[in-house]
Parts: C-alpha cells; sequence; structure tokens
C-alpha cells in the first residue's frame, strides 16, 4: 500500500504543469526590485550578460539582459511596449534603447554581426596567400554568396562513431532560438507577463556603478535601481 501511494504521489506530481518562460514568479517581491504604479505593479531582475531557458545558462558579450515582470491590476488591460522601457547606467543623459530580440540572436549565431577589433596577417607567394585571425564567414541568408568567398578548406576531422544506444538524442540547446523565445512580447495583456528585454553593451560588468531601469508610460517615467 504504501508503495502504491508514493507511485500516486509521484503521478501527481509530474502532472503538475511545468511553468513557461514568459510565466513571472508568484509575487513581484521575488524579484531583485519592484515598484507599485498606478494600474499596475512592475518588478525586475538584472542580469547582466546572461540569460537562462529551460535547459540552462547563455552568455551575450553584446548586450545586456534584464528579466521584467509586469503585473497588472484585476480588470485591467495593459498595453506592453518596448518602447517603454530605456537603461540608465552609471548616470548618463541618454540611456540605451531596447534592442530587438532577433538582434541578440544574429549577434549569437553569426560571429561577425557586428564590427569587432581582429588581427588579419597575410602570407604567400604570388596569388597564393593565407589569411590568418579572420573570422570565418557565414550564410546570412538563402543563397548569401559571402561565404564561399575566401573560403578556407575544412581540416580533417574523425569520422562521427555510430550510435548505437537506439536512443534518440535531444538535440543541442540553440541560444539564438532561446533568447528570441524568452524575450518580452508585445501585446495587450489583462494578467502577469513576464519576458527578457536587451540593451547594447559589451563592457565589463565592473564598469556599470549604478544601473536604472527606466519605465515610460503615459507622460509619466518610473526608475527602478537594479544596482
Amino acid at each position: 500500500m504504501r508503495i502504491l501511494l508514493l507511485f500516486l504521489i509521484s503521478l501527481v506530481a509530474f502532472a503538475q504543469p511545468v511553468p513557461r518562460p514568459s510565466d513571472p514568479h508568484a509575487k513581484p517581491s521575488d524579484y531583485q526590485v519592484h515598484t507599485r504604479l498606478q494600474d499596475l505593479t512592475l518588478a525586475a531582475d538584472f542580469l547582466g550578460h546572461s540569460f537562462s531557458g529551460p535547459s540552462g545558462m547563455f552568455a551575450t558579450e553584446d548586450y545586456l539582459v534584464i528579466d521584467v515582470a509586469l503585473y497588472p491590476d484585476r480588470n485591467t488591460t495593459l498595453a506592453v511596449a518596448h518602447s517603454h522601457f530605456t537603461l540608465r547606467l552609471n548616470g548618463k543623459k541618454v540611456p540605451l534603447m531596447t534592442q530587438p530580440a532577433q538582434f541578440v540572436a544574429a549577434s549569437l549565431k553569426y560571429e561577425d554581426w557586428t564590427l569587432r577589433p581582429t588581427l588579419t596577417a597575410t602570407a604567400g607567394v604570388g596569388d597564393a596567400g593565407v589569411i590568418l585571425g579572420r573570422p570565418e564567414s557565414r550564410e546570412r541568408f538563402p543563397g548569401d554568396p559571402r561565404p564561399q568567398q575566401r573560403r578556407l578548406p575544412n581540416p580533417p576531422s574523425a569520422p562521427t562513431p555510430e550510435d548505437r544506444s537506439g536512443i534518440d538524442r535531444a538535440p543541442p540547446p540553440n541560444p539564438a532560438e532561446i533568447c528570441v523565445e524568452q524575450s518580452l512580447p508585445e501585446a495587450e495583456i489583462t494578467g502577469p507577463l513576464r519576458g527578457y528585454i536587451y540593451f547594447p553593451f559589451r563592457g565589463n560588468l565592473k564598469s556599470i556603478r549604478k544601473a536604472e531601469l527606466l519605465y515610460s508610460r503615459g507622460g509619466v517615467t518610473t526608475v527602478l535601481a537594479l544596482r
């Protein structure tokens, strides 16, 4: 009887719905900071250069990530837009604007999405040469001819061992897809909503002495001190 009871309890626990990435914490106080507005409660966590998904943590060196949650009052319809948010660092007059999650995904997927300093050296005789230090070109869109230009031959590699387990392996997590799936939706809501917003920043986190999330709507700006 005891074994049967434990089995039934395990079934009930397994049947509990798994929170979706867009589900906020149960209470605004579960976040790093939160504040009460006229028709909602706003909460946020400062995540630095990292974000998470169901499969783990990921890093993005080109952007800062803020986990935002909105809790509208009962019987309130709230319009959510990324343009309502800006980020002020170290008290600067001009705050950072949010960037589309697709930009973050592109920076994770393509190494040369943004201009980065690279050391390029060439050596050779005549028209034959070798280029060192140049990032590998990747296809940016179907039919992109750029990857075929100056492509180096693939180095030899050992053959992939055959999988004889008969078990289908789950594909590895894709950070580019996860950062888009986890981003804050822009929509009209009547209940709590959570998601990531992204701001361009490639500096060291230690250089950020003060970070403030600004939420502007209806001519009123609310400031959340993140650090």
